[in-house]
């Protein structure tokens, strides 16, 4: 695995928390996914009744995580964690929506991205802890069924469904505990997430944007966290109908993401990291399964 991070400034260290830089975004995930090249299989590939499934692998999944970090809201007992005050600041009069953050993956060399779940994650023990729990046992109660019907299935339907729902069970228990530690968009934190597409000097790209609530900013503290739950899925494009004999390798491509905090006084001084045209870019390179090697870079 490679874990890598990209963020704005370059160097976290020349952060100094004012003016246009009141904030500063990192982002962080694997570098070297390997591609889920049986994401459309229903059926594993040579599976018939009574037979064992050839891909009976249930889909790697991945996270890629973003951060926000703050210096306002902070407790003001002397320590060396300072606390800006007065009418000019940002982070005591956030409006609503407060802030968006936007994660885009490219369309085209050979790969694309399937998301699965997006969260804003909590450090236990927090403040609203309590109704983050009831929140989520509601939650949980919701998915339970499914989780334990696609176990079910994966034990007593045989070789047919069984790596498929075997699979699926998986993936429900881990984006159930992705859940489980991220904030319910519940009153009060009203959070959301939607998917997006833009076209720029970069191409063609689509990912997720998160919607975040003032309360966000106050109560969870000065490093808001969140992610994005994702497999990586194989985009080998026909042109006119024609096939390639042989696809091609999947070609590394950027990751790109960028942050926004809104001002109260008006869009003209909303902070932006880095801009609304610039971004920060974390180069993903997939592995093809069979190889576990590196897609060669370009």
């Amino acid at each position: 695995m490679t874990i890598e991070s990209a963020s704005h400034p370059e160097d976290l260290n020349a952060w100094d928390g004012e003016g246009a830089e009141a904030f500063y975004f990192e982002i962080f995930g694997e570098t070297s996914p390997v591609v889920d090249t049986a994401i459309a299989e229903v059926v594993p590939a040579g599976a018939t009744p009574g037979s064992a499934a050839q891909s009976a692998q249930p889909a790697p999944v991945y996270e890629y995580w973003w951060t926000i970090g703050h210096p306002g809201h902070r407790p003001d007992d002397g320590g060396p964690l300072r606390r800006i005050k007065g009418p000019g600041n940002l982070w005591e009069r956030l409006p609503r929506p407060a802030a968006r953050v936007y994660l885009f993956f490219p369309l085209g060399g050979g790969w694309r991205v399937k998301e699965l779940a997006a969260t804003v994650n909590y450090m236990s023990p927090v403040a609203h802890q309590d109704s983050f729990i009831e929140k989520a046992a509601k939650d949980w109660q919701a998915i339970q069924p499914l989780v334990t019907d696609a176990s079910t299935l994966a034990s007593a339907a045989g070789a047919v469904a069984g790596a498929a729902s075997a699979g699926s069970a998986r993936a429900l228990s881990a984006l159930a505990q992705l859940k489980l530690s991220s904030v319910p968009p519940m009153s009060g934190f009203e959070w959301a997430a939607g998917k997006v597409a833009f076209s720029s000097e970069h191409g063609a790209a689509q990912g997720v944007m998160w919607t975040l609530p003032p309360e966000i900013f106050r109560e969870l503290g000065g490093r808001i966290t969140g992610a994005l739950a994702l497999s990586v899925v194989p985009d080998r494009a026909q042109r006119g109908g024609n096939v390639l004999a042989t696809p091609p390798d999947p070609q590394p491509q950027d990751l790109l993401a960028h942050a926004v905090v809104y001002s109260p006084d008006g869009h003209d001084d909303d902070r932006w990291a880095p801009a609304t045209d610039k971004f920060v870019h974390l180069r993903i390179a997939p592995l093809l399964p069979a190889s576990g090697t590196p897609s060669s870079v370009g």
